[in-house]
Order: structure tokens, then C-alpha cells, then sequence
């Protein structure tokens, strides 16, 4: 959970129990940017919400978020009917979550060697386009 500037210096951050909606998934997206402003770069947050079941394109949405996020989780409340196991999911949906998965155990390598430059630099494996291009 976000615990304020110093909160960096442990490994792994996240946005909180978040509630499944569309513009929590874009919210997720500004505060994961924002929380490398601090140094926190390795940043998660809890794919489709956390709180409460996650429409089926909301949650295919938020997956592919996840593919490019510097911590992939899928992760909510322990309750029967908030599954996040993406082969519940109409096939449609399953068959993108599925792909955004391949891709993103591709980027292993990728992430690795970020992790690294991260941990050399104190630069976040993720970077908001400002820090680039002022």
C-alpha cells in the first residue's frame, strides 16, 4: 500500500484494494507512472480490482495493462464468485488474457535485464515518456 514519500526503499508497492471499474484502470495507470516519481518502481496493483467480480472485457483490459506493469498480479478478495483464473472467463476474452500472458513471460529476458539497470541506475523499470522527453 502507498505509504508515502520514503515508502520506496521496500521492494514491492501497490495501489491498494481497488474496485473494479473503468476509471480505476485508468487512475492505475497515471498512479503507477507517478509512484516512479519517487523511486518506487517496482509497483503493482491488483489486475482487475481487488474488492468485487471484474466484468469479463474490463478484466481482459486491465491483463493487458498487467502485461507491461513492472509487477503482474492477479490478485483479489478470497470470495467464490471473484475468480480471476482467466480460463472462467468467456473464450473470447481468455483467448486475449492468454496471448497478453505468452507476451509477457517473452519479456522475462527484458524485465530481467531492467531489474538490473533499475537496481544499478534507481531508475524504475517503468517510466512515465517525460522522463525521455522533457
Amino acid at each position: 500500500r502507498w505509504g508515502g514519500l520514503g515508502n520506496h526503499r521496500y521492494q514491492v508497492g501497490f495501489s491498494g484494494d481497488v474496485v473494479p471499474s473503468w476509471d480505476s484502470l485508468h487512475y492505475q495507470v497515471f498512479f503507477t507512472l507517478r509512484a516512479t516519481n519517487v523511486l518506487f518502481g517496482y509497483w503493482s496493483h491488483d489486475l482487475g480490482g481487488h474488492i468485487l467480480p471484474s466484468p469479463p472485457e474490463l478484466y481482459t483490459r486491465w491483463v493487458q495493462w498487467g502485461t507491461f506493469s513492472p509487477i503482474f498480479r492477479t490478485h483479489c478478495t478470497k470470495n467464490a464468485i471473484n475468480d480471476r483464473r482467466i480460463w472462467v472467463y468467456p473464450l473470447e476474452n481468455y483467448r486475449i488474457m492468454h496471448e497478453a500472458m505468452i507476451l509477457r513471460g517473452a519479456m522475462v529476458p527484458y524485465i530481467y535485464t531492467h531489474a538490473r539497470t533499475a537496481h544499478d541506475t534507481g531508475l524504475s523499470l517503468l517510466r512515465p515518456m517525460y522522463y525521455e522527453y522533457p
